[in-house]
């Protein structure tokens, strides 16, 4: 019987039912049902590679074993879980190329969002190791998100007990680059040894800036409160292109420290707000730091390149031991923000501004002594207090609350000074409410 015969056949009753029946599964056809949420492939969990995480267990081969998977899987992410307990590890891993450690409880510091992860650091050493080694570096990157990386090891040694996060190039073929650490908490169990670094990039076995670089380290917190040695929180050495931003660096080795060998200083240090105790500057290179507290400045004889220091507060005064073109921006103790240190500008270079027509305005130049000097062309602007003396400034440039009509000084023509007490009249005079006073011919003109 053909299908039109059989169908033909059938009752009424069938037949609606039938064709009922077959709409139905059509629209069924149109509207595929909404998949069950799964995990991507490529994510470990360390659990399901044997680790138990309830915080004194050893978990180490474990973790080890959950890193190798995603390496061989040539990108992965190994995941640590939240709220259970921590895992404990007594021996470096070293993370492979294209892994990423992470928690997927965000973030992982603050446990009113989401619980924590939380990593056990009990031995003497570097907890994370990434490296380099493996084919397909340069260029294949690094991740280590959300995780908290606690120090439990007990030890009486003031100097520390090892390093949280070291990155390193095995060779110049084989480096560590394109790492982003981000939301990484690196901290210090009650009663246990401090951290000596926290995180350590150092590219110094490697020649001519070749090695370690593009490292990221944003949004997070470190505590190293070793007093002995030269601890750190954050240690680059022989690195290139490091962002720093939005990181504390608490306790008496919370640094800051840049250099490298001679030959292989560390060049382009980026650093964004956050801050600590002392960021010092030897080998090192075009530093751009914007914003931040922190206790004291340094840089040495080695420091080159432009850098330029704009801290949001700096306990200590600045001295710059450097002939590069270095700049600390501060505000000190009158209110006054200054730009200091033994400044050299390159040849025939200034700063300037745009003026309302258009034309660039010279405000800081180079003198025939190669020292800045304020507005060599007589464009020169400058305000202050009255305990800062503005007679032809060398080497700062400062602006500030202002002095009064009797304590103008005789700068250079072309200086602008911010007068409390002025009138605007042809000529300066004491009475008035304010004025900018700039001194045209040997006389102070107010406008």
């Amino acid at each position: 019987m053909t299908g039109i015969a059989q169908w033909r056949s059938l009752p009424t009753s069938s037949l609606v039912g039938a064709v009922a029946l077959s709409i139905l599964c059509l629209r069924c056809a149109h509207q595929p049902e909404t998949p069950a949420p799964r995990r991507f492939h490529n994510v470990i969990d360390v659990l399901e590679a044997g680790a138990r995480c309830d915080g004194t267990s050893d978990d180490t081969s474990a973790v080890r074993r959950a890193i190798g998977i995603a390496a061989a899987q040539a990108a992965g992410v190994v995941q640590f879980p939240s709220g259970s307990g921590s895992c404990r590890i007594t021996s470096t891993l070293s993370v492979g190329e294209a892994v990423t450690l992470a928690c997927l409880s965000n973030p992982a510091q603050n446990n009113n969002s989401g619980a924590p992860c939380v990593i056990d650091h009990d031995f003497q050493g570097t907890l994370l190791s990434l490296d380099g080694a493996g084919l397909g570096n340069p260029g294949a990157g690094y991740g280590v998100r959300n995780l908290v990386l606690r120090q439990t090891h007990r030890s009486d040694d003031a100097r520390g007990a090892g390093t949280a996060i070291r990155v390193t190039a095995t060779t110049e073929a084989s480096r560590a680059t394109w790492v982003r650490i981000e939301n990484v908490q690196i901290e210090e169990k009650a009663g246990a040894a401090p951290w000596t670094i926290g995180i350590d990039i150092d590219g110094a076995g490697t020649s001519g800036r070749n090695g370690v670089r593009d490292v990221w380290i944003t949004n997070g917190r470190i505590l190293s409160s070793a007093t002995r040695g030269d601890p750190s929180g954050i240690r680059i050495s022989g690195a290139q292109n490091v962002f720093v931003t939005n990181v504390l660096l608490n306790g008496p080795g919370g640094n800051l420290l840049c250099s490298g060998p001679p030959g292989n200083e560390s060049d382009s240090l980026y650093v964004t707000q956050g801050g600590g105790g002392r960021f010092a500057l030897d080998r090192c290179r075009n530093v751009s730091m914007m914003g931040g507290a922190w206790g004291e400045v340094t840089n040495t004889t080695n420091t080159s390149g432009q850098n330029l220091l704009f801290p949001s507060r700096v306990t200590l005064p600045f001295v710059n031991h450097s002939p590069s073109s270095t700049f600390l921006a501060r505000v000190d103790a009158t209110g006054a923000l200054r730009v200091s240190g033994r400044v050299t500008l390159a040849p025939d270079a200034s700063l300037g501004s745009v003026g309302a027509d258009g034309t660039v305005v010279t405000l800081l130049g180079r003198g025939a002594s190669g020292t800045p000097v304020i507005a060599p062309g007589g464009h020169g602007l400058a305000a202050g207090s009255a305990s800062v003396r503005l007679t032809s400034p060398e080497g700062f440039l400062m602006a500030g609350k202002g002095v009064r009509f009797a304590e103008l000084p005789a700068p250079i023509d072309g200086m602008l000074v911010y007068c409390t007490d002025c009138a605007a009249a042809a000529r300066c005079a004491p009475g008035g409410t304010g004025a900018l006073a700039k001194r045209l011919g040997g006389a102070w003109v107010c406008n």
